[in-house]
């Protein structure tokens, strides 16, 4: 692509977008790069969001967990952990949440197991 160019760095196959929307094929090209310009934006803040929430699990959920007995934030999803990290990383970040979210679940329970008496 020339430096002074202002072609898209992709183009639009419109046959697979109106295949999924019909009512696109009647929206003018300048109109369909601003929808997918909004759609970018959108997917860009779900990511964000789900990484947060991703980043925030791991970081309290094991005070939470073991102090309160549960996690009050947002526990995240197998797809979050895709979307962030790739499926197989993802499945890897995913299975290592559950087990923080297990062993704090633990922890609680013997925290508030009652001492023995003999």
């Amino acid at each position: 692509m020339n430096a002074g160019s202002r072609a898209p760095a992709a183009a639009v196959d419109r046959t697979a977008v109106v295949a999924a929307a019909p009512w696109i094929a009647d929206l003018p090209p300048n109109d369909l790069q601003d929808l997918g310009q909004k759609a970018q934006v959108a997917m860009t803040a779900q990511l964000f969001d789900a990484r947060t929430n991703i980043q925030l699990a791991h970081q309290n959920a094991p005070d939470d967990l073991m102090y309160a007995g549960n996690y009050s934030g947002k526990k995240p999803e197998d797809g979050d952990f895709a979307a962030v990290y790739g499926v197989e990383e993802g499945g890897k970040q995913s299975l290592d949440l559950e087990r923080t979210f297990k062993v704090g679940h633990q922890a609680f329970a013997m925290v508030r197991m009652p001492e023995r008496r003999h």
